[in-house]
Order: C-alpha cells, then structure tokens, then sequence
C-alpha cells in the first residue's frame, strides 16, 4: 500500500472514530420508580389491554395507571344503597373525585400483594367498532386500615368502554349494581372520599 492509500485509511478510521464516539457515551440514569409508578402500562390499543390495566391498578393502588383507565368525560352511576346520600355524591361525580377516592384508599391500606380484582360472568356487546358494554360480576378485594368496613366487595359492573381518536381505549361510564348486602364499589368509594 502506498503513502496515499495509507492515508486515506487513516482519514477514514479518524472520521468514523469521531462518528462512532457519541454511541458508547454514558447517560445519566433515571431516578427509579416510585410507589405509583406505571411501569407495567401497557398502551390500550385493544379493550382487553384497557381491562388487565384497570385489573392491575386496583391489585397494585396505582393511581396513575387507574386513572388512565378513565375517559374525561368519565360518568360513575352508584348502586343503589340504604344511604341515599350517595346519589347526591355521585351526582357531581368526576375523574377528579376518582382520583381523590383512591389515593385515599391507598393512603389507608396495607399489603398490595393481598387486593386482586375477579371479574367473571362476562358479557361483552360490541356497538359499532369503538364502543363495547361491558358487563361482570366483580368480587374485589381490599386490605384497607378500616376496620369498620369490609375488605370484601362483590357486585357487579356495567362499563361503558370506548376507543379515542388516538385508537386507545377508555372507560366512558362505568354503572355499579350490588350483589351482596353492603358489598358494593359504591360503597366503597363513597367510604373513601372523605
């Protein structure tokens, strides 16, 4: 090889040196992840993916993931109960209450391995290609503090789901019908706003 290939070999091991040097730079690490992290969100592209997220929000009290489970235009129609009060509550009812309710709830409970969600019974009926009712017994369980209220829910829910203009789905309007004697979400959430 002669003077002049030499060089231009070396010209261009120098280039691709000074290209390849940004690719094996360090970066500075994210802080880890805290309590109420959404580290297992998956993006609902499927209504599916929108239930094993709202699923997985209620075992872990995540709120940010259980909130993004929730439409703006989110509507809670409560079970009835004894206490009719809760209809006043549920009246004025926004995402921004849900948000209240359950950071609450996670303030005021203790082991998250023990709360799951069981939806069974189900029953889905597709409106058009971007709204689904969907409609199952629940029996939720909860290790709050409180000691004067159940741990123990079983109703059932009527979710109205719907896919955005972004192709995700959310929860538009979730009905709350009790199955056992003081046993409801309504309950629950009514529990908890305060």
């Amino acid at each position: 090889m002669n003077y002049q290939g030499f060089r231009y070999v070396y010209v261009y091991c120098a280039f691709l040196a000074v290209l390849l040097q940004g690719c094996f730079s360090t970066r500075t690490p994210e802080p880890p992840l805290q309590n109420n992290a959404s580290s297992d969100w998956v993006a609902p592209t499927d209504h599916n993916i929108l239930l094993l997220n709202f699923k997985n929000s209620i075992t872990q009290l995540n709120t940010q993931n259980y909130l993004r489970c929730i439409g703006d235009t989110f509507q809670y129609v409560p079970a009835q109960v004894r206490d009719n009060s809760a209809y006043l509550l549920f009246q004025k009812w926004t995402k921004n209450d849900e948000k209240t309710y359950f950071d609450n709830l996670s303030t005021k409970s203790q082991s998250l391995s023990a709360n799951y969600l069981q939806l069974k019974n189900i029953d889905q009926q597709f409106i058009g290609s971007d709204t689904v009712k969907y409609i199952a017994d629940y029996h939720l369980e909860i290790q709050h503090s409180d000691s004067l209220f159940p741990k123990t829910l079983k109703g059932q829910l009527n979710f109205t789901l719907h896919r955005n203009s972004e192709g995700l789905w959310r929860i538009l309007k979730w009905q709350d019908t009790e199955k056992a004697k003081d046993s409801s979400w309504t309950l629950l959430k009514t529990r908890f706003i305060r």
